[in-house]
């Protein structure tokens, strides 16, 4: 191709890529202010409160981003986020002014070991109408949404909190998780179109395997017990297949059921065995994303608890291949946030896409978390659904 007819190509779907965003972004708004227009509305002014962001997975900056924000609902200031490795792939609605690779000092912690007496002091600040007035910052990696709306449920009313638990942190969610245009373009827009293009044959039910927290998979590996998701983080293989996780396929197959007949499954698994499987075993069903698994939290500054950045050789991480890191999994996380059919596992990850699906769409959500579980429906009210909220790390 000669050299002018090459930048007449890359104009030609630049602009093609620009109006698929506008679009994206013009149905995004239309839902946002359908289902979740109190979340624009809420009255807030003043310095905002920061939330630097937890050296940890996707799924637990989120859930704890939510938990800031009720904060500064609360407090009645806007939020601000602290996550600069999220630059150009998510679109937050406020960003602290500094967004260097470093964390900043908190004042007020929600960790695994703090978030008892966060929660003690939060409930004093709510009583006694004690807020700060100076500049603020949040870190942990705890949700709390279940616990605000069991025990603080007037004064989340009163700021202007609208729906029940789950309704209200999905649509949170919806309003924090936004893609930047250049990470839809690049990352995004190509895997909804893979699910789009499987839409027109018949329903998509979209499943999420953790398998790595499912206890009844973890194995000894010479003399070591292994997770089945090891191979994610580049240490020992353990060969997860589609007979491990029939209480998975089992779910997949009533939603499937309930969708009207014959559908298509995304998938988004943590091993790569595992995917591998789903498509020799199901093929012509299966649609995956065009990447492998990336490495737990390797799009993070100091990785998190199963390695990630703090495994990486040679110490300093690449910034561009942690944005690329976070620009697939958010994909993946996005892609399952927007189904109508959802099989979630016992996973964060699992979690908070679904309130998000439940928020927005109205999506039907089933749950396994144990093998030997029945495939459990999260119905409006249902003790799953509760669980989708108070489950492991909280949303």
């Amino acid at each position: 191709m000669k050299p002018w007819l090459a930048c007449v190509v890359a104009v030609v779907h630049a602009a093609d890529a620009a109006d698929s965003f506008a679009t994206h972004a013009a149905e995004r708004d239309k839902t946002q202010t359908k289902r979740c227009g109190w979340v624009r509305g809420l009255k807030q002014s003043g310095e905002p409160i920061t939330y630097e962001r937890a050296p940890t997975g996707l799924a637990d900056i989120f859930s704890s981003m939510v938990t800031a924000f009720w904060y500064a609902a609360l407090a009645g200031r806007p939020l601000a986020a602290h996550w600069p490795e999220s630059i150009n792939t998510i679109e937050l609605p406020r960003r602290a002014l500094r967004n260097k690779p470093y964390r900043l000092n908190a004042n007020e912690t929600y960790f695994k070991r703090t978030h008892e007496a966060f929660k003690e002091t939060l409930g004093k600040r709510i009583r006694n109408a004690d807020w700060p007035s100076a500049p603020w910052a949040l870190s942990g990696n705890r949700g709390m949404t279940q616990w605000l709306f069991d025990h603080q449920r007037p004064a989340l009313n009163a700021s202007g909190v609208e729906g029940d638990a789950i309704h209200a942190a999905g649509c949170v969610l919806h309003h924090l998780a936004k893609p930047h245009a250049a990470a839809y373009a690049e990352t995004i827009a190509p895997l909804l179109e893979k699910i789009d293009k499987a839409r027109t044959r018949g329903p998509v039910v979209c499943i999420h395997a953790r398998t790595g927290l499912m206890p009844e998979l973890r194995r000894n590996d010479g003399g070591k017990r292994s997770r089945p998701d090891d191979e994610m983080h580049g240490t020992r293989s353990t060969s997860i297949g589609v007979d491990d996780v029939r209480g998975v396929v089992a779910c997949a197959q009533e939603a499937e059921q309930e969708a009207g007949g014959k559908s298509s499954w995304f998938v988004a698994a943590d091993s790569a065995s595992l995917r591998a499987d789903f498509l020799k075993r199901f093929p012509g069903k299966i649609v995956l994303a065009d990447w492998a698994p990336d490495p737990f939290a390797s799009y993070q500054v100091g990785g998190g608890s199963r390695g990630g950045g703090r495994r990486r050789p040679g110490g300093a991480p690449d910034p561009r291949a942690m944005r690329a890191a976070l620009a697939r999994t958010f994909a993946e996380w996005y892609a399952l946030s927007r189904c109508d059919y959802l099989v979630a596992s016992r996973s964060g990850f699992s979690r908070t896409a679904a309130a998000v699906a439940v928020a927005a769409r109205g999506a039907s959500v089933r749950y396994v978390g144990r093998l030997a579980a029945p495939c459990r429906r999260a119905d409006a009210g249902s003790p799953m659904e509760r669980l989708l909220v108070s489950g492991g790390a909280g949303l």
